[in-house]
This record gives C-alpha cells, sequence and structure tokens, in this order.
C-alpha cells in the first residue's frame, strides 16, 4: 500500500475490515481494532474537527450482530467522554437491511432484525444518509450472481449535527468484488480555510510509445535545431522546444484521459442502468450484458492500477507474489504527506493556507540569503599548504564536454524523474538522446547564466555533464582525515579511530584549488540565478532566490562541499591548536562530510579551535552549532563543562554509541538493531515468498542492516550466534529447519 494501514483480520473464510490513509493530512489519534476482524474504531483530528470513524462488518446472525453493537456501543461511548464534540461516521457491511421492504429484493416483511441497530442510531443521534437523501429509491449495494437476490445492507451513519446538503453520496460500481461501493464526500471546509491547489504537470512516460508522439517530437527537434543554428541562440530555442513539447503532450494525454474516462463512464451508466431497473424486469441478455460490462470494468481499474504502481514507484520482489510487497529499496514509505496545516505565525495559530505560503516563503528566503564577504574570504583563503591539483588533472577538468558524456549522463537519469518543474523525463530524454545530443552540448555551460527552468526550484533532476572528473582530481587536494564521498575510504575508518584512542588510552569553494577557467565556469553557470519553492500540501509557495548553499541531490555537490570543508581541515591544521601525537604524527581532525571531530591535546585547546572555526565561519557562511557539540575525554574529567560544551561519558557518533568499557558497547549497538531487523524480517514473512525470496530478504533486510555497526565494532560469538539463528529463521518460516546451513550455503552447481 505504501502508507499506514490498520487491520481487524477475521477467519479464512469471512470477515475482516481494513482502513487504509491515503492523501489524508489529518491526525490519527487513537485507534481500536476489533480482535474478531468486524470493526476498527478510529479517531481522527482534521482542522480543528474530531470524528470517530468506524469501518464494520457485521455478523449474519442478529444474536452475534446485538453483541457486536453492544461493544462498539461500549467503545463509541469511551471516546466520546474524551472528545464530547466528536462527528460520528459509521460505515461499512453491516448485513442489516434497516426496511425489509424497500432495502431487499424479493421484499420481505419487517422484522425484529434490526431493532437493535435502530436503537444504536437513535442512541448516538447518526442517520442512515444515503436513505435521507433519496427516501424513495430502490437501488441496492449487494446481489448475487444472477441477480435474483438483492439488499442494501452497506450503507454510512453520520451524526445529523452535519447538513445533508453539506455531503455527497453516490453509488458507484467496483471490481472484483459482489458488492457496490457508496462514497461520501463532506464539506467541511469554511471560505476562509478553503485550500487553494496548484501542481506541475508531469509527463506520462507511456506517451512516448505512441507514434503520433515520435512523429511531432521528431518534427519539433528538427525544426528548433535548424532555428537554433540560424539564430546562434541555443539556450531559448532549447526552452521554446521544451515548451511546445509539453504543450503538445498536455493536449494530447488530455484527449486520451478524456477519451478513457468517457469509455469507464459509459460502462458503468450500463452497469448502473442494470441495477435500476426493477428485478423483476431484468432479462437474460440484461444479465449476460452486466457480466461483459463488469469484466471490462475490471479491465479499466486495473490498467489504472499499473500507472498508479508505476507512480508509486515501487517494485515486486519477486513474480508472483502477493500485490502487497514491494520491492526492498523501496519498500518504505518514501516521506510522510506534506501536511503544514497550521503554523505558529508571531504567536498567532494560522491555518490560512496562503498565509503559512507567505511566511514560509519569507523564512526560506531569509536563510539563503548571502552573508558573503568578499573580503574576510580573501584574507582566509591565503593560508599555507593549501593543496591545488597538477597540471595534467587541470586539463582533464578543463576538456570541452562530448556528446559521448552527455549521452553516458542522460542513460544514467532515472527513468520517470524530471527536472523540477521541466515536463521532460529522464526516459523522454533517454529516447530522443542522438537527436538531442548535439544541443545539450552547445552553449549553456559556457555561458554565465543556465537555461531559466533549471534554475528554478523543486529540482530533483537534472542533467550535470562532467561531475566525474571534479571526483577523479579529489584525492590530490582532500586530506585522508575527509571519508566522506570520497572512494576507497569509508564512514567505519572513522568510528574505529575514534574507539581505538578509547582503547589504547592516548595522550591526551574556491579557485585556489583547481584553476579550470572553463570548469569553474560551468560550476559558477549551474549555481547562478537560481530560485526556489516550499511544497505544501496545497501547492508551493511564492518563489525566493537561494544566494548561498549547494543544491541537494546534484551530483556536483557533496564535492563542492569537500572542497570547502578541506579549507576548514587545512586551516586547523596550520593553527595553534594542538592535537594527540600517535606514532609521532600528529591527529587533530576526522570528517565524514560536514561532521568533523576534533582531537584536542588537553582542555585548553577548546578555546582555540572555537576561536579557529569562528574566523572559518566568517568566511564560509557556515557556523558550528554549540547546542550539537560535546565532548568526550578520553581520561578521567570531573568537569560538566567546559566552554559551554557539556562533558559526556557516552556519546553517538556517526550513529553508533561511543563507550568507554569495551564489553558493553557491542551490546549496547548491536542488540537495537538486531531487535529492530528481527521485526522487520517478521513483517515480511506475513508476506507469499518464496524460500529464494526469503533468502534474498536476509540479505536485503538483514545482514544490509547489520554490516554498519559491525563494521567498526567488536562482535563477540554470542552476537554471531543470535544473528545467525534470526537469519535461519526467517528462511524457514520460524519452523523447522529442513536443511542444514551448511547446504543452504552451497554453491548452486552443488545444490
Amino acid at each position: 500500500w505504501g502508507n499506514e494501514m490498520w487491520l481487524s483480520h477475521g477467519s479464512e473464510h469471512s470477515a475482516g475490515v481494513a482502513t487504509l490513509k491515503n492523501n489524508f493530512s489529518g491526525s490519527i489519534l487513537h485507534t481500536d481494532c476489533d480482535t474478531l476482524g468486524h470493526y476498527i474504531c478510529s479517531v481522527i483530528e482534521w482542522l480543528n474537527n474530531t470524528f470517530i470513524v468506524v469501518n464494520i462488518h457485521g455478523y449474519n446472525n442478529i444474536t452475534e450482530n446485538n453483541k457486536l453493537f453492544e461493544s462498539l456501543e461500549d467503545r463509541i461511548t469511551f471516546w466520546l467522554s474524551k472528545y464530547p464534540d466528536s462527528i460520528i461516521l459509521i460505515g461499512g457491511d453491516f448485513n442489516i437491511a434497516l426496511d425489509n421492504t424497500i432495502d431487499r429484493w424479493p421484499p420481505k416483511q419487517q422484522t425484529s432484525f434490526s431493532a437493535n441497530l435502530k436503537n444504536f442510531m437513535e442512541k448516538f443521534n447518526v442517520v442512515d444518509i444515503w436513505r435521507e437523501k433519496f427516501p424513495d429509491d430502490k437501488i441496492f449495494k449487494w446481489s448475487n450472481k444472477i441477480g435474483s437476490r438483492q439488499s442494501r445492507i452497506d450503507f454510512w451513519l453520520i451524526s445529523k449535527c452535519i447538513n445533508k446538503d453539506n455531503i455527497a453520496v453516490n453509488i458507484l460500481a467496483t471490481t472484483l468484488t459482489d458488492h457496490r461501493a457508496i462514497r461520501i464526500s463532506i464539506q467541511i471546509y469554511t471560505p476562509d480555510n478553503t485550500p487553494y491547489k496548484c501542481a506541475y504537470w508531469k509527463l506520462n512516460n507511456s506517451l512516448l510509445k505512441h507514434e503520433v508522439v515520435k512523429t511531432h517530437i521528431n518534427k519539433l527537434i528538427i525544426f528548433y535545431w535548424n532555428k537554433a543554428n540560424k539564430e546562434g541562440s541555443f539556450c531559448n530555442n532549447w526552452e521554446l522546444f521544451k515548451f511546445e513539447i509539453g504543450k503538445f503532450l498536455r493536449h494530447y494525454g488530455s484527449q486520451i484521459s478524456k477519451l478513457k474516462k468517457a469509455e469507464e463512464e459509459k460502462v458503468i451508466s450500463k452497469i448502473t442502468s442494470y441495477y435500476l431497473k426493477c428485478p423483476e424486469e431484468v432479462s437474460e441478455e440484461d444479465t449476460l450484458s452486466l457480466i461483459d460490462n463488469q469484466n471490462k470494468l475490471d479491465a479499466l481499474h486495473k490498467h489504472k492500477a499499473e500507472g498508479a504502481f508505476i507512480r508509486s514507484r515501487k517494485r515486486w520482489l519477486e513474480e508472483g507474489e502477493q500485490n502487497s510487497a514491494y520491492f526492498f529499496r523501496l519498500e518504505k514509505y518514501r516521506s510522510k504527506i506534506n501536511s503544514i496545516w497550521q503554523l505558529n505565525i508571531n504567536d498567532i495559530i494560522s491555518n490560512n493556507p496562503k498565509e503559512i505560503a507567505t511566511f514560509c516563503a519569507k523564512f526560506y528566503s531569509n536563510l539563503y540569503s548571502s552573508k558573503y564577504n568578499k573580503e574576510i574570504s580573501v584574507s582566509f583563503l591565503n593560508i599555507k599548504n593549501l593543496q591545488t591539483i597538477d597540471v595534467e588533472d587541470k586539463n582533464y577538468c578543463d576538456s570541452p564536454f562530448t556528446v559521448e558524456e552527455i549521452s553516458k549522463c542522460i542513460n544514467a537519469l532515472k527513468a520517470n524523474k524530471s527536472p523540477g518543474t521541466g515536463v521532460l523525463t529522464g526516459l523522454t530524454y533517454r529516447a530522443y538522446c542522438l537527436s538531442c545530443g548535439r544541443s545539450l552540448k552547445k552553449r549553456p555551460l559556457t555561458l554565465t547564466r543556465i537555461l531559466t527552468t533549471l534554475t528554478q526550484g523543486l529540482i530533483t533532476l537534472i542533467p550535470k555533464p562532467n561531475k566525474d572528473p571534479l571526483f577523479i582530481v579529489l584525492d590530490t587536494v582532500i586530506d585522508e582525515t575527509q571519508s566522506g564521498f570520497m572512494r576507497n575510504r569509508h564512514i567505519s575508518n572513522n568510528i574505529r579511530l575514534v574507539l581505538d584512542l578509547l582503547d589504547y588510552s592516548y595522550l591526551v569553494l574556491d579557485e585556489s584549488f583547481i584553476l579550470c577557467p572553463f570548469f569553474c565556469n560551468a560550476v559558477k553557470t549551474l549555481y547562478s540565478n537560481c530560485n526556489s519553492a516550499i511544497k505544501l500540501p496545497n501547492g508551493t509557495t511564492p518563489r525566493f532566490d537561494l544566494k548561498r548553499g549547494i543544491r541537494q541531490g546534484c551530483p556536483v555537490s557533496p564535492y563542492l562541499f569537500l572542497l570547502c570543508s578541506q579549507i576548514l581541515t587545512t586551516h586547523i591544521s596550520n593553527s595553534t591548536v594542538q592535537g594527540i601525537s600517535i606514532a609521532n604524527k600528529e591527529l587533530i581532525i576526522s570528517q565524514l562530510a560536514d561532521d568533523t571531530t576534533l582531537f584536542l591535546r588537553n582542555a585548553n585547546q577548546i578555546p582555540l579551535a572555537l576561536e579557529v572555526i569562528n574566523s572559518f565561519s566568517k568566511a564560509s557562511g557556515l557556523f558550528l552549532h554549540l547546542k550539537k557539540c560535546e565532548l568526550l575525554p578520553i581520561k578521567d574529567c570531573h568537569a560538566n563543562d567546559i566552554c559551554s560544551i557539556p562533558v559526556k561519558q557516552e556519546v553517538s557518533y556517526l550513529g553508533i554509541l561511543i563507550s568507554k568499557d569495551q564489553k558493553l558497547r557491542c551490546s549496547f549497538n548491536l542488540i537495537p538493531i538486531i531487535q529492530k531487523t528481527k521485526n522487520k524480517l517478521n513483517q515480511w514473512l506475513q508476506r507469499d515468498l518464496s524460500l529464494r525470496g526469503r533468502v534474498l530478504i536476509t540479505k536485503a533486510e538483514g545482514l544490509s542492516r547489520l554490516t554498519y555497526a559491525a563494521f567498526p565494532l567488536h562482535l563477540d560469538n554470542k552476537i554471531y550466534r543470535d544473528i545467525d539463528r534470526m537469519l535461519l529463521n526467517v528462511i524457514w518460516k520460524n519452523h523447522t529447519h529442513y536443511i542444514k546451513k551448511t547446504v543452504i550455503m552451497n554453491n548452486y552447481e552443488s545444490g
């Protein structure tokens, strides 16, 4: 499903209810589930309103149903005592017809079967909203295959306090079930907080397979390439080319969508007309037509589901697996739905979307405003021992981009992603790579500005050729103390270094790097005139300029940051701050990207180090977050803090708890990870995976979670045995191990 869900399991053949959360921005305060699979009761808060929402599946006999309503009555009464102003919504399959004369076919006499439900409705002041709006209609929600028996046993009960004119209720044709759906829409908004909605159009990649689209795009490529050569204006014509493609695809896609929607509406109309007929008037031909139209509707919805599956960016773990399973890389829900519905603005809680958007834009505009001081920066950069690249590396970085390099970058793009507000996805670039390669090579990175649409925010993907040269030559200018984003360097080295110091108790972006005019100009081009907007639930904020910082998701960004952090490393190394001497070599700093650890000889070095870092902050705009700083003494220290920085006996460093006790260190770090991994693996066991699929899961979800902590730590034999037992139990679904471990670990050739 890819989001939160609540389940109340029934038996293998009956009952069971599920509540699935989709694009809902409210809060789920509480949830009660019936142990027998007959209801889920949720307390929900949304826009200062509280709702008690019940998903119900009734029993088929009066005695069990009466017990069900008694149990449900207790739960609703309990939650009403805590949230007395709550609106009640109860929906589902009650297995009860409120009026046998109009809610069943053939009609039956009134019985006492519905009496308890009617008393329940009176007590909580709820009404059958569909019958309230359509008091005389005979439309049924359930039917057997031949239509000889029909009934209306599915309905919504809603608090009378809601004006029925603010509620829309529809009966919808459904797929793969003998029940029909009831959809309700309740107007809760007031004019002051009605959300506005704006969104960016994204290309449906399936359109690229249509011959009409292929022909039209090829014509546009030829036209604008010739026009650009004639005018000598490649940037502007590239923008016009994308605009024309977007305009055509929006129109063409809209036509396709309207045709499919019309076809679906036609099928639904035929199904609806069948159910509107009096059952005694239904012919055999009508019944056959219903079956045919129901199959068509099923096919249309399966096609829709395929599109939703692609947009969810999930993958099946293995062929034939149940559709609840997703590929382990993307199984986690990518992020919480943006849900800033309220914001404290100047001590006043605001839920006005436009006011929130304006405030957020102003806040981030100030955050990204430049505090650059050229004089301080130039003075700071005049330091000794600042590494520069040699002539060979300079020529490599400064070499012109080739069509082959651009094609390689394009083929590495993710198929379904597009550059922020742009309309062309990675698959589009790939499809027309050869045709567009020449235009991508020309001009954009030789100017002092980049294409307008590529400077706009919400950018998640942008073709940036030649980030590799920067990556390749960094080894010559970045110290070995930096592990972040560098090849042949691992995060565990940083952790192991700190642990070794404790265990053995030792005593206590600038062009100066790369003088490549073409390459530096390319980087400046990518970062000039950038602006962005913040994505909110109802659209985006006004745009604001980005005058500092680096772009997240940009392949060049981490390496540019390393160059800046290297200046700090060099500055500290050249300062009077004293580090720890090990084997006649002074160790003073260790870094993983922006996570920095200083090794200082004694407490007197702390104020000196803070002074050096402060001078770096003035030049770079990168400031030390003192509230996140901690001191870990190698020897005993009785002070609680030094220079307002707390002194601790245990610290968390790069996700590992650093402790002086070697025996406890392993259990502190590994046992919680093992338990978390075990819980995750047991969740996977609920899915229909083959033996080979379970083996894959033990590697992907098991070993991968444990490897990080195991690298820098010493693991005792008990931990090894616990991990081994956990993984083998998963392979055999926590049951008997039918094959020896030694056999399972053999090569395929050995069985």
